[in-house]
This record gives structure tokens, C-alpha cells and sequence, in this order.
């Protein structure tokens, strides 16, 4: 009898791993690349127009999945990178790997919901930068100014805290091509992408792509 509940006891064991493992985030084909600042980041897609995404604390490039896959079925090429350690260093990074496949335009959307060393890496150089988009934002006066010129679109969930913020940050950003969405729900960053939120949050956030691509 202990041979049988021993493999009984592993296939159930297998079994529960399989269906961990199944809830995990997905990358729905999307391929692993070494960026030159020797870091990985996940792409999707290889559309002419590039998108640059940059998870927040506690978060990671896989999550970005549902919203990279929809950008790639619209003919851009979306990079999540590595939040760890995250800069403008990293974000130089990605736009020449970008640049290096011929894609010269390219937007950023980050996950804020902690993200002063995001924030200083965005900023650098707005010149370079064709839009930003940041989901679940709360910004000093002081670092908004510090994002410049370029068009911003900001994301946050209608019954989040970083509601308000968002509010405020469209009428005060810099810049004539800035706009609000409020999406379902009381999540941020992109745990709203698994929950009430999510579908309106990618639908919107590709319209905006496409506006300007």
C-alpha cells in the first residue's frame, strides 16, 4: 500500500504545481533579450512603433502580458524591462535596442505606484520620448514639471487613492496633448490589468497609441 499513496501523493503534488504554475503571469509568446546595460527585458511584437514598459515596486515585465500582447496585435513592439535597479541607464537601454531594429518613435508607460527613480529616468531628456503614459501616478509637483513637454496620458483606477492625483495632474501637467482615464475599480498599477479594470485600461491605453503612431 505505500508504493501506491506515495505515487498518488506525487501525482497529486505534480498536479498542484501544474495549476500554480498555469496562475502565474503569462508571456504569450513574447521573447527574452539582453539589453546593452546587460539587464534582460521581454518584447513582444515588431511593429515600427515602440513602446517601453517599466513595472513598478514588486512587480515584473510578465505582468505587463495582457496589455503588451494587445500593443503587438496593433503593429508596435512593446519591452517590458527589468524594474530592478531600474533608471535612465535602463530606459537609454531599451529605446537603442529599439533604434538599433530601425524604431525611432517611442513611448513610455510606467507602473508608479512607488517610482522617484522612474520618475528621474523618464525625465530625462523629454525631447526623446514621443508620449508618456503612467498608471496609478501620484506626483509632486516637482516631479511632474520634471517630465517636460512631451504628451501624457494618465491611468489610474476611479475608486484608488491615485484617483484624484490623476485628476489634478492632467489640469496642472505640461504640455497641450494630456488626458485622463479612469478605469473600474480600486486597484493600482497593474494588478488592475487582472481585475475589473483591465480591459478598459488596455483598451484605452492602445486607442492613445494609436492616436499618435
Amino acid at each position: 500500500m505505500r508504493p501506491r499513496a506515495t505515487l498518488a501523493l506525487a501525482l497529486a503534488l505534480a498536479a498542484a504545481l501544474a495549476l500554480v504554475a498555469g496562475c502565474g503571469p503569462r508571456t504569450d509568446g513574447a521573447t527574452t533579450v539582453t539589453l546593452a546595460d546587460g539587464s534582460t527585458a521581454l518584447v513582444w511584437g515588431d511593429g515600427a512603433y515602440g513602446v517601453v514598459l517599466v513595472p513598478g515596486e514588486g512587480e515584473a515585465p510578465a505582468d505587463w502580458s495582457a496589455l503588451a500582447t494587445e500593443i503587438a496585435a496593433n503593429g508596435m513592439t512593446a519591452v517590458a524591462v527589468d524594474p530592478d535597479g531600474v533608471g535612465a541607464d535602463r530606459l537609454d537601454a531599451a529605446s537603442t535596442w529599439l533604434s538599433e531594429r530601425g524604431i525611432e518613435r517611442v513611448a513610455f508607460i510606467a507602473s508608479l505606484r512607488s517610482g522617484a527613480e522612474t520618475i528621474v529616468a523618464l525625465a530625462r531628456g523629454g525631447g526623446d520620448t514621443d508620449q508618456l503614459i503612467l498608471i496609478s501616478a501620484d506626483l509632486s509637483d516637482e516631479e511632474l514639471a520634471a517630465l517636460g513637454e512631451p504628451p501624457k496620458l494618465f491611468v489610474a483606477a476611479e475608486d484608488d487613492i491615485t484617483a484624484s492625483a490623476a485628476v489634478h495632474m492632467t489640469e496642472t501637467a505640461a504640455g497641450t496633448w494630456n488626458a485622463l482615464l479612469l478605469v473600474p475599480g480600486a486597484h493600482s498599477g497593474l494588478a488592475i490589468l487582472d481585475a475589473e479594470g483591465g480591459p478598459a485600461l488596455v483598451e484605452g491605453v492602445v486607442a492613445r497609441l494609436e492616436e499618435r503612431r
